[in-house]
């Protein structure tokens, strides 16, 4: 029997109103997104965490939930009606009638344990799906009812056509019941269900039904196994040829059936015995192999149809799909975890979607492209990168760490000797004193040569888990997940162990240097099961590691901290407990929030440069001045720039004619116009230029070479400056 839970006029929603931004969402021009839903003249793209609009045939998004008091946390679904837009995260509906200037938010209450999934609105019902029931919502007298259908599956999503409702459910294999019906039609507003049984006609009870579309006769249902057919109102199913394939998403249009897949997109004339790929303008390179864009969505108005992708943001068809092109200018982005610079060039790397870079200061962002052997060659997921000048290196998801000096142009894989990198996950980079960190699961690599090579680093931060680590002057900071911070006094030679003041149990995320102060946040660790529980804040030290002090308010207390970035004594924080930015101006006497003008909650990382603050989050890059917040006139120290020469030891040594060096030099500077000379050991200057040569081997390397054969039997000294850099080989003559 079913049980129908009415509740009446509940609507007293929390009203949440915008208030006037800081922060401004940066032009990614990608995205992931989930839905798109068409009202009139007005469309709107869901993405994780953020809606974007179009009006009136314009050409670039804006942000239509522009505020910072509540974060739409994994939206799932956008429907509209008249005035009305409703927004469906995986735990909470959104309302806006005034075009999203102020939002009511159903109470948390109504769908406790609850996963929701989709929205459908028919005239005067507006209908929900949830893993567990359907709620009806009466548009006139404002009533809820609540239906536990005598469901045998999690229900997964939900369709109504004219009087009939269609709810389908969620597959979850189990070697006993391997087939269970997951196909529930009512014809009378959720009263009764009827159990569709069809495991003698078809298989389409092994599989999770994702959606559901219908066009006279013909009802079409998209599952984890393919695309399924009835022609008696979902009673029997047939498959298509469409089979064996995630469809994510169904749209009738025009007669045609299309059908996004996490391998592109399909059209079906013929209603589902053959299909054919849409290719054109939707594919690309990864991984020096043909990819297809996993479709999330379909919708069409007029002549035009819309496609939201899961990786590369929404793509626009006058055709009826045949060809494709990006509609992503206004788009923030998707999931960015990471984001550097080194004050011309910014770069932000992305999980799904590789690396981008900016070169205004953030405001525009464009994909960086591996023109190695295809110039349509996208990165994979990055979770780090770091940069100077031309030289780029980026640590990859368990697939460890590629590089490039050309400005990003073109790109290779490290070497994997003499250590193997290739399946390591980099949790950090970072670059100092001519060398690179890149902190793992058992501490830290170290490169002298732009990533091309690795060996292990010092034995001090061997060992543990390394999670950031960060240089200043000739101090060293690094995050680890063994309740202590690593510290080092004499440019990263030595480290020692600091933890005094910390809680026990606590793993280090993140670390930050502000002159002569360290910072850290934390997790706090819980020892029985090794689950990360709760925050422990953020910490500091005046003495260089060797003692912690508490600098939490009752805000940031149990907050996890994921990203520190200091000026003076302002400290910016964010946290992974979706509560956004806060800030300090004292010091961490007190805390208050920042988020007004973010979309998301959901962060990364934070920046500060110049005068501005930068926020990566799980939809793209935010920007703010640092006026907007009261800082204004920081004296901020100045950083050197430095310039990059690396010379491996002389071979042979002793020598009795030709000496060679193998040397690396950034390319900011022409070798050729070093001054390279060499001299006794009494500083006389025995041979200059014209005596040595340099092999070039590419841009940034090449082989020095000197003839001693001409000099007496003793130690000689050869001095190579480049610009800021000066490096000397030791070589002894012994004929």
């Amino acid at each position: 029997m079913n049980r129908i839970l009415i509740l009446v006029s509940i609507l007293s929603l929390i009203t949440i109103s915008t208030l006037e931004s800081q922060w401004k969402l940066t032009n990614g021009k990608w995205g992931s997104i989930r839905s798109i839903e068409i009202n009139k003249n007005n469309i709107y793209a869901g993405s994780y965490a953020t809606v974007y609009k179009l009006s009136n045939n314009e050409l670039k998004w804006k942000l239509f939930n522009e505020k910072g008091d509540y974060n739409f946390f994994q939206l799932k679904d956008i429907k509209s009606c008249n005035d009305s837009v409703f927004l469906l995260s995986s735990d909470c509906l959104f309302l806006t009638t005034d075009d999203g200037n102020s939002w009511n938010k159903y109470p948390d209450s109504l769908f406790s344990n609850k996963a929701l999934y989709n929205i459908v609105i028919k005239e005067n019902q507006i209908y929900l799906c949830t893993n567990n029931g359907l709620y009806m919502f009466d548009k006139i007298d404002g009533s809820i009812r609540f239906i536990v259908g005598n469901f045998e599956s999690s229900i997964s999503t939900i369709f109504v056509s004219n009087d009939t409702i269609f709810v389908g459910g969620s597959h979850y294999y189990n070697q006993w019941k391997p087939r269970w019906p997951n196909i529930y039609i009512s014809t009378n507003n959720g009263e009764n269900w009827i159990t569709i049984y069809d495991t003698l006609k078809s298989d389409i009870d092994k599989y999770t039904i994702n959606c559901f579309d219908k066009n006279n006769n013909i009802l079409v249902a998209g599952t984890d196994g393919g695309v399924y057919i009835s022609t008696n109102n979902g009673f029997d199913w047939s498959v298509t040829s469409l089979y064996q394939k995630v469809v994510k998403c169904i749209k009738i249009i025009n007669n045609k059936l299309y059908a996004g897949t996490n391998d592109g997109l399909f059209v079906s004339d013929d209603n589902g015995q053959t299909w054919s790929l849409r290719t054109k303008g939707l594919l690309y390179h990864q991984n020096l192999t043909y990819k297809y864009h996993t479709i999330n969505t379909i919708n069409s108005f007029e002549d035009k149809m819309y496609i939201g992708t899961e990786d590369d943001g929404v793509y626009i068809s006058s055709d009826e799909g045949e060809s494709w092109s990006s509609l992503n200018d206004g788009l923030g982005g998707g999931f960015v975890t990471n984001m550097v610079t080194d004050d011309s060039i910014f770069y932000a790397c992305s999980y799904g979607f590789g690396l981008f870079k900016s070169t205004d200061e953030g405001e525009e962002w464009e994909k960086v492209i591996d023109k190695t052997i295809t110039p349509n060659q996208i990165l994979p997921s990055i979770s780090n990168v770091v940069n100077y000048k031309n030289n780029i290196i980026c640590g990859k998801y368990y697939k460890g760490l590629s590089y490039s000096n050309d400005f990003g142009n073109t790109w290779n894989n490290s070497a994997d000797t003499p250590v193997v990198v290739k399946d390591s996950k980099i949790g950090c980079l970072e670059i100092y004193n001519s060398k690179i960190y890149a902190g793992f699961s058992g501490g830290v690599y170290l490169s002298t040569n732009w990533g091309e090579s690795w060996v292990y680093g010092p034995s001090d931060l061997m060992g543990s888990r390394l999670l950031d680590i960060e240089f200043k002057d000739s101090i060293g900071i690094a995050a680890t997940n063994y309740s202590a911070t690593l510290v080092s006094l004499d440019s990263g030679n030595t480290w020692f162990k600091r933890n005094n003041g910390l809680p026990d149990s606590v793993v280090i995320t993140c670390v930050s240097i502000y002159r002569n102060n360290l910072y850290a946040g934390t997790y706090h660790f819980n020892n029985s099961n090794n689950q990360i529980v709760y925050g422990s804040g953020i910490y500091m030290s005046t003495d260089f590691g060797k003692n912690w002090i508490d600098i939490n308010d009752s805000i940031t207390r149990n907050l996890r901290i994921i990203s520190i970035a200091v000026l003076d004594s302002n400290i910016f924080i964010c946290s992974a407990d979706n509560h956004g930015i806060l800030l300090s101006t004292n010091n961490g006497n007190d805390w208050r929030f920042v988020n007004d003008g973010l979309a998301t909650l959901s962060l990364s990382k934070l920046l500060i440069h110049k005068d501005f603050i930068y926020a990566a989050t799980g939809d793209g890059i935010y920007k703010a001045p640092l006026s907007d917040f009261g800082i204004v006139n920081v004296d901020e120290p100045q950083i050197e720039t430095k310039n990059y020469l690396y010379c491996y030891p002389p071979y042979p040594n002793p020598s009795t004619n030709i000496v060679r060096s193998l040397i690396y030099w950034d390319t900011s500077l022409d070798i050729e116009n070093d001054d390279i000379a060499v001299y006794d050991i009494f500083g006389n200057k025995v041979a200059g230029k014209e005596k040595i040569t340099i092999d070039k081997q590419n841009a940034y390397s090449g082989l020095l070479s000197w003839d001693c054969s001409n000099v007496p039997d003793g130690i000689y000294l050869i001095r190579v400056v480049h610009g800021t850099k000066t490096w000397t080989l030791k070589v002894i003559v012994n004929k």
